[in-house]
């Protein structure tokens, strides 16, 4: 059996930056057949993400850059790493991005912001070992690209 994951995204009428325990408990109480008192939170993460969207397609691409993982006292970042998405509405291998990455032999690969952020808070020797983490949520092909220490931040 193979999992998916369905996005579930709570929409706020201003930016949120804090959101009380009753609004937790109503979403998963609306949206996940478990018991809100029965959950707690372990991670957090924090990342840039940029957008550029198509003018020819019905595309876009996110670039993710910078990313940080912590709770409590455990922090991980992972500098020189990008993770490159080209969104469609239909998967295609026509997009600009996804040719050009082609060019350059790097092929796409699957990835998970909140498995990798499990990993380095939780396991002993993230550090030490290379990870594979696989996910996928719709329609899209997702790239990791590294670089040299620091060039990936903005």
């Amino acid at each position: 059996m193979r999992w998916r994951t369905s996005p579930i995204i709570l929409w706020t009428p201003d930016f949120v930056t804090d959101i009380d325990d009753n609004q937790i408990d109503e979403f998963i109480d609306t949206h996940a057949p478990l018991d809100p008192q029965m959950l707690e939170p372990k991670l957090w993460n924090r990342f840039l993400r940029i957008t550029l969207v198509s003018k020819t397609r019905p595309e876009r691409l996110t670039l993710d850059l910078n990313l940080e993982f912590g709770w409590d006292d455990r922090y991980a970042a992972m500098p020189g790493i990008a993770i490159a998405e080209v969104k469609q509405e239909h998967l295609s291998q026509h997009s600009d991005f996804t040719q050009q990455m082609r060019e350059f032999s790097v092929r796409p690969t699957r990835f998970s912001k909140y498995c990798t952020g499990v990993y380095s808070l939780y396991s002993h020797q993230a550090e030490q070992r290379q990870i594979s983490v696989t996910s996928r949520i719709g329609q899209g092909t997702t790239f990791l690209l590294t670089f040299p220490s620091g060039a990936a931040t903005a």
